[in-house]
């Protein structure tokens, strides 16, 4: 099956992008800030990326735009949401586990929704990508729990929150497949998932009287350039290739984090990790035959 490869290069473009978003929240993290001081931030500096060069006014207002980019919002905050608290309550390698599952799970949603037929090798590249998840971020017991937390009696709490931000990580691509579908495109869409999300935070941030600080706003609006650039690279992809393949190419920021991990906090990989590195490589470039 032939494949453009300009989507390949979105999709990794789109990944390497997170990737960078999730350095800086994990920067953030160090320097003790709290997630509602950051995420304010991060979404108004989203908006104006995807906002920027708007090409059409008119059809920016159009309904379908606006619903889809409410769903969009919905199933992004529940992503950013349900990740933090599972991280604040679960170890960080079993979490992420969890949470990787969105490849899998957006592959065989798009099968069913937009009958993508996939061949044979090509789910087992998907399957093999969450296998690679699954060994860069195995259980390690050097990787610490968030003492943060306090005890709960239900201690698997911290994987149904990383299933759920599994399930909005698909459901918000699968939500940016269906708007891409329309006349304008994912763009909008994204103009408004950014727009009523940063809504949402700032209310937030109004009902809890959280104070926010001008430190803790550099770290959000790092982090939302970062990810509006990639939501919007990912967008392209979405535009020319599959979702299914689409969505587990881009899971190679699962290896970009890892990776700047290593690089930039000293994070040891053991060789089941580097084996997990070289599986999903792999599992890339087997999705495109």
């Amino acid at each position: 099956m032939g494949v453009d490869p300009v989507w390949v290069l979105m999709a990794l473009l789109s990944a390497l992008l997170w990737a960078a978003a999730s350095l800086v929240d994990k920067l953030a993290v160090n320097w003790e800030f709290r997630t509602l001081e950051i995420l304010p931030a991060t979404y108004t500096a989203g908006f104006i990326v995807v906002a920027w060069r708007q090409p059409s006014l008119s059809e920016l207002w159009q309904a379908e735009h606006i619903i889809s980019g409410t769903v969009l919002a919905v199933f992004s905050l529940l992503n950013a949401v349900a990740l933090l608290m599972a991280l604040r309550c679960g170890k960080v390698g079993m979490v992420s586990i969890v949470a990787g599952s969105h490849c899998v799970i957006t592959a065989a949603t798009a099968q069913i929704l937009f009958s993508e037929q996939l061949q044979v090798g090509q789910w087992c590249a998907i399957l093999g990508a969450f296998l690679g998840l699954i060994l860069v971020f195995g259980a390690n017991e050097k990787q610490m729990d968030n003492n943060d937390c306090p005890p709960r009696k239900n201690p698997y709490r911290w994987f149904w929150l990383a299933l759920l931000a599994a399930i909005g990580s698909s459901g918000e691509t699968i939500a940016l497949k269906y708007a891409t579908n329309l006349s304008a495109g994912a763009q909008h869409s994204l103009i408004w998932e950014y727009f009523f999300a940063s809504l949402a935070c700032h209310a937030l941030v109004a009902f809890y009287v959280v104070r926010l600080r001008f430190s803790s706003s550099l770290f959000g609006v790092m982090d939302g350039l970062l990810t509006g650039l990639g939501m919007l690279t990912f967008g392209v992809a979405l535009s020319l290739g599959p979702a299914s393949l689409v969505a587990t190419v881009a899971t190679a920021a699962v290896m970009f984090r890892a990776l700047g991990g290593i690089c930039f906090f000293g994070d040891r990989a053991e060789p089941r990790q580097w084996l997990g590195f070289a599986i999903l490589a792999t599992s890339f470039v087997l999705v495109q035959l």
